[in-house]
C-alpha cells in the first residue's frame, strides 16, 4: 500500500498515472494534507509514504517525527518529493528514507517507483 500526500490534485493525478504505468498491483491512498494522512494512518499501515514537501502549513519534520515515534510504522518507507531548489535537503535529517526532485515526466516517476518497490 502506498500513501501519496500532496495538496495539488494535478500532482496527485500525475503520480496515479505514473503508478499505473508501472503495472504493479498496489493499493494507492491519496490525501491532500498531512492532517488527513495522520487521520488515515490510524486505520491503515502503508508500506510506503510519498510526501510532497512543498505544501502550505506543512512541517515535514513534525509530520515524519510523529510517524517515526510510532513503532507500528517502523517498516514504512518515507520518501520526500522536493522542488529543485530543495534538492539538497538531507532526508535522513527529517527521518525519511530518501528524497527525490519531483519528476516532470511519467518515465522519471516510473524509475523512482520501481526503485522504491
Amino acid at each position: 500500500m502506498i500513501m501519496h500526500i500532496d495538496d495539488n490534485e494535478e500532482d496527485r493525478s500525475f503520480f496515479r498515472e505514473s503508478l499505473a504505468a508501472v503495472d504493479i498491483d498496489v493499493l494507492l491512498i491519496e490525501v491532500a494534507s498531512a492532517g488527513e494522512a495522520m487521520k488515515s494512518m490510524v486505520q491503515i499501515l502503508p508500506d510506503l509514504i510519498v510526501v510532497d514537501c512543498n505544501m502550505p502549513g506543512f512541517n515535514r519534520l513534525e509530520f515524519i517525527s510523529n510517524i517515526r515515534q510510532n513503532p507500528k510504522f517502523n517498516a514504512t518507507k518515507i520518501v520526500l518529493l522536493n522542488t529543485l531548489a530543495e534538492a539538497k535537503i538531507n532526508p535522513l535529517k527529517y527521518g525519511a528514507d530518501n528524497s527525490y526532485v519531483k519528476p516532470a515526466s511519467v518515465v522519471k516517476y516510473k524509475l523512482i517507483i520501481n526503485e522504491l518497490l
